[in-house]
């Protein structure tokens, strides 16, 4: 695994990842509307296995790779994967910055759930999301613009600690701004075809573990 995603931090985000299903769904119906019946389907950080499932059970006929740089998620993803009783998914370790098992323009469609912001090198990983996909292929990807929780989190920590804690080493909300996500896509040769915003709702829980 790795040092963010890895052990417990993939035990405790598969606690709340179920609460992303309205984003998977939005991103499912992207697919259907934006591109023709896809024969390939890439699936970046994948997590425990989501939208990949979904999309291999809206589209039966495709191909779809579920992957994630850590490989715990990988294994929980294949978990997933098996439950659900599916054969046209395979689950990969994929760095988005370097997918050289990925050849150029074999992909129909990329999707990326809230996953462009962990990348060091966001250039890097577009322009392999490029490369890998076919002429005309699509991206659907979402991103975090607003998030309650993490200044909340700041005064919580600030109180505890009598002075505002250090950074985190990935801030989920760093590509909240246009211009932080819109111009390394430019650069990378993408068009936009559409730019929504929603509203999702989270239920955290009261477990201790979860309030890491």
């Amino acid at each position: 695994g790795t040092p963010l995603f890895g052990g417990e931090v993939a035990e405790l985000y598969s606690k709340i990842f179920h609460q992303l299903a309205p984003s998977w769904k939005r991103q499912v119906e992207c697919v259907r509307e934006h591109a023709t019946p896809p024969t390939t389907i890439l699936d970046l950080a994948s997590g425990p296995g989501q939208p990949a499932i979904m999309l291999a059970q809206a589209f039966p006929n495709a191909q779809v790779i579920s992957s994630d740089v850590s490989q715990d998620m990988v294994k929980q993803a294949k978990q997933s994967v098996d439950r659900a009783g599916l054969t046209n998914v395979s689950c990969q370790v994929v760095d988005m910055q370097a997918m050289s098992d990925v050849a150029n323009n074999s992909i129909d469609a990329c999707t990326v759930s809230f996953g462009y912001m962990f990348p060091p090198d966001i250039n890097l990983a577009l322009a392999e999301t490029h490369r890998v996909l076919r002429p005309k292929g699509l991206v659907v990807a979402t991103v975090w613009v607003e998030m309650p929780i993490i200044p909340l989190v700041g005064r919580i920590m600030t109180a505890v600690l009598g002075h505002k804690p250090p950074p985190p080493p990935i801030n989920p909300l760093s590509l909240s701004k246009h211009a932080a996500f819109d111009v390394p896509l430019a650069k990378a040769g993408f068009g936009m075809l559409n730019d929504e915003q929603h509203t999702m709702q989270f239920d955290l829980g009261n477990e201790p573990d979860v309030a890491w």
